[in-house]
């Protein structure tokens, strides 16, 4: 069963459009008559309704969804049952854009854009690992910007409790996005908080050097690649920048090098930002012109992007930023 415009669910939800669909389920833009409000709807794909594990997939997450409120984690609000027997749930409609899109437009972030991304994807993360819920499916695609790069970390769909982490794994759930997944649970189906950490570290690495470690890489390669440490060359490190050693501690193959909690490393980045100076406001990192070498330290020539230059589509509000490089730190000054 799929909903087109102008379909109700639930006696107060109108189907408006749909917005998105993935490999498990759709997504619709709805209006709720009760608030006077546009929310998103979510329902597994017909097809995902027959099948077992899938359905429980879907079921856990609108069970542990429902548990969760932080600020940065998409919220759910609803959930119901077709009379045709397809459940569905409804949450906040976000209006931004997946990290994934940001990067095709960007390129790459510059360190204290990414650092403060990742610092509250952490926080969202903070609040589930106190809750004994992992997320598990942690990727560029399912985590949104909204204005100001305020984050939104969304698809709790394969997050699992702790406590079940045990009975998950012997059911053969050790699913996710590959290349974001941790070695301890690709190889042995370990799940635990650090496995989260693991992905934000990549994430990092990823938002900065604009391209995942494992990139180009097919399966069997990355595979074969997890069972490594993630290569980190001095060139790396030096356009990683003062997020380099943060990167390096999280992305370590053995769970126990890594940071003890998702607290633990967002208080570091926080701390490695608080030396960094940055521009008076965020939408400035939006910049695809501050490249990753400028913040590490790479000196560059002043020049101020012509109006004329900009390219369709680019953000006019954005004003330029110069980097004045030190033996020590790199600074980010406004013109």
């Amino acid at each position: 069963m799929t909903f087109r415009p102008g379909d109700t669910v639930g006696d107060r939800y109108t189907i408006r459009e749909r917005i998105g669909r993935g490999g498990a389920g759709v997504v619709y833009r709805v209006h709720d008559s009760q608030t006077d409000s546009g929310v998103a709807l979510k329902t597994p794909l017909p097809v995902i309704v027959q099948q077992e594990k899938p359905r429980q997939r879907f079921s856990r997450e609108m069970r542990l969804a429902a548990r969760l409120s932080h600020p940065h984690t998409v919220k759910l609000f609803d959930v119901g049952i077709t009379p045709g027997g397809l459940p569905w749930f409804t949450m906040e409609l976000i209006k931004g854009r997946r990290i994934r899109d940001t990067m095709r437009i960007d390129n790459c972030m510059a360190p204290p854009r990414a650092i403060n991304i990742a610092i509250q994807i952490l926080q969202s993360l903070g609040e589930a690992h106190a809750m004994g819920i992992v997320h598990r499916d942690l990727k560029p695609e399912n985590v949104f910007l909204t204005d100001g790069d305020f984050v939104k970390v969304a698809d709790f769909g394969l997050a699992v409790c702790m406590a079940d982490a045990e009975s998950v794994t012997m059911l053969g759930e050790a699913v996710g996005t590959l290349p974001y997944m941790a070695p301890e649970y690709l190889i042995d189906g370990e799940v635990g908080p650090r496995m989260d950490l693991h992905t934000v570290g990549l994430l990092l690495y990823e938002m900065i050097l604009g391209q995942s470690p494992f990139a180009k890489m097919g399966l069997r390669e990355i595979q074969s690649a997890k069972q490594r440490e993630v290569p980190l060359s001095r060139e790396l490190l030096h356009q990683l920048g003062p997020a380099a050693p943060i990167v390096a501690r999280s992305i370590q193959n053995d769970p126990d090098r890594r940071y003890a909690n998702a607290e633990d490393m967002a208080s570091h980045l926080q701390e490695v930002l608080g030396t960094m100076e940055v521009p008076r406001a965020p939408s400035a990192w939006k910049n695809p012109s501050m490249m990753v070498k400028e913040a590490a330290g790479v000196p560059r020539a002043r020049r101020r992007p012509k109006a004329e230059h900009t390219q369709p589509g680019r953000r006019s509000d954005v004003f330029p930023v110069e980097v004045v490089a030190s033996p020590s730190k790199s600074v980010l000054t406004p013109p």
